[in-house]
């Protein structure tokens, strides 16, 4: 292909032939307009410039497409919402076994506390939807009959999601003791990712 033809494809179009939108689309179902999956299909043939390491990476703003009706907040984040907050902490320890070899792990928890109350008292109106049928989270149940957020959201490695809904529970009596004499006590929500391959 001559290098003139190459420079004429818009750039949003050799971003998203690289990254493969269409093969890597969530659950089977496209994220991208039906114009755009014409286009992907039409400069397949095209020979496009690879990726690379030297190019920035593009955010989908910046390749026209538009997610929502409402633009994004200053920091393009969950933060940008008044109230919002988020807490996270990594865990990066090298311990040594017995065999004198040492370990690694890696992981982390990631709260997040959706207004600036007390969300054990000051519930909010939430929903649930299963993206991919895959993945462990707690607290969905009661969430779906009732419609109501309780507890923050707290996010870990799959194999940590017993430990963080106990210190979730631990974390609730600490700051509303009452809460036992209560006849419904919240069931916090904590979802994985898998980080198992993080560590050893």
């Amino acid at each position: 292909m001559a290098a003139e033809q190459k420079r004429a494809i818009p750039a949003y179009k050799r971003v998203f032939n690289r990254r493969q939108f269409i093969s890597g689309s969530l659950g089977g179902v496209s994220l991208l307009p039906w114009w755009r999956l014409l286009e992907a299909e039409t400069i397949r043939g095209y020979g496009v410039i690879p990726y690379s390491a030297e190019e920035p990476r593009r955010r989908l703003r910046e390749l026209g497409i538009m997610i929502g009706d409402y633009p994004p907040g200053e920091y393009n984040a969950i933060t940008d919402v008044e109230g919002v907050r988020v807490g996270h902490t990594t865990i990066i320890r090298n311990p040594v076994n017995a065999s004198g070899k040492e370990k690694r792990i890696r992981t982390g928890v990631t709260a997040i506390l959706p207004h600036g109350g007390n969300i054990y008292r000051e519930h909010l109106f939430a929903g649930f939807f299963n993206q991919n049928g895959w993945g462990e989270m707690t607290g969905i149940v009661p969430l779906l009959q009732k419609g109501r957020l309780k507890t923050p959201i707290f996010l870990t490695g799959t194999y940590n999601v017993g430990l963080v809904c106990d210190a979730a529970v631990s974390h609730l009596l600490k700051e509303c003791p009452a809460i036992l004499e209560e006849r419904s006590i919240p069931s916090p929500v904590v979802a994985e990712c898998f980080d198992g391959y993080l560590s050893d």
